[in-house]
């Protein structure tokens, strides 16, 4: 469901595009804001990530989660404002390694801080050296289970304040 609580149904083709990536397409009316939640426990930290494979990854290494379903991008207002007032313990910003999954991280991240969320709360997962160019929490579930997942989602780094400081 969406964030109204209307229906989003989500069809996936079966062969892949020239990206490697299958084709979506959504019967929903909310173009721009279709995103999973996933609440499993009240104070397990909170993780930010595009697509549905990964949000479900994440899922099963027990994180709460808020996963859009069509790819890397910021949640809108809305969301960072009901994850806010959730008054999470920590905020996990988790996309695909690669400039699209960055600029994603950035928006997030900032969003986050806007919506009054204690930088030091708010991390990104700093992709491990060789990873390749586009990998995802999906890869790492594949190559190395929900352990690996943990073990990457473990390795977030806090962030430091991206908003001016006030004097």
């Amino acid at each position: 469901a969406d964030r109204t609580g209307s229906s989003v149904f989500k069809f996936k083709s079966i062969s892949r595009g020239r990206n490697g990536k299958r084709r979506g397409e959504f019967l929903s009316d909310a173009e721009s804001d279709r995103w999973w939640l996933f609440d499993v426990e009240e104070r397990a930290p909170w993780i930010i990530t595009g697509g549905e494979e990964k949000a479900l990854a994440a899922r099963l290494a027990s994180f709460n989660v808020l996963g859009s379903l069509s790819g890397e991008r910021s949640p809108g207002a809305e969301w960072i404002q009901l994850l806010a007032q959730s008054e999470p313990r920590q905020v996990l910003v988790v996309n695909d390694h690669d400039e699209k999954g960055r600029e994603a991280n950035r928006k997030t991240v900032r969003a986050l801080e806007l919506a009054g969320i204690d930088p030091s709360r708010i991390a990104v997962v700093a992709w491990p050296e060789g990873t390749a160019d586009g990998g995802d929490l999906n890869d790492v579930l594949k190559a190395k289970g929900v352990e690996g997942v943990r073990a990457l989602l473990g390795g977030a780094r806090a962030q430091v304040s991206c908003l001016p400081r006030r004097l």
